[in-house]
């Protein structure tokens, strides 16, 4: 079950060529629902709406970023990126990253989105979420 406390991205649209999601994860304020004994946390970036890049060869890539304030992220230093995917696998479901957050992360995360190499005619959307495994 997923809520706002737990969503980076709910089929947010580039607004340029990097952008950060639209929702920060305080996980000192969902720590409540992690045991972390029992349950692991799990980062899922997805596609929602189809890019398309008719020049070909643009390319997306999603990194999670971490802050000990809510407002200075290291932009230069992810905590975590996707491999680069290029327009074609940009369709509807298609899995930008999905793994577990590693130990010591800073309170606040947020995830900071790339387009390289060239820009996209359509820009799709996509969906980031924090789910327990």
């Amino acid at each position: 079950m997923l809520d706002t406390f737990h969503m980076f991205s709910d089929a947010q649209a580039s607004q340029a060529t990097t952008f950060v999601s639209t929702n920060e994860v305080d996980l000192v304020s969902i720590s409540h629902e992690i045991d972390q004994a029992v349950k692991k946390i799990l980062l899922v970036i997805r596609i929602g709406l189809v890019w398309t890049d008719a020049t070909h060869g643009a390319t997306l890539i999603a990194s999670l970023q971490d802050s000990a304030d809510g407002t200075t992220y290291a932009e230069t230093e992810p905590v975590l990126a996707s491999p680069s995917h290029l327009d074609a696998a940009l369709v509807a479901g298609h899995m930008l990253l999905e793994t577990y957050l590693p130990p010591g992360l800073a309170q606040f995360l947020a995830i900071a989105y790339t387009i390289g190499t060239a820009t996209f005619d359509t820009a799709g959307t996509v969906n980031a979420f924090l789910t327990m495994d």
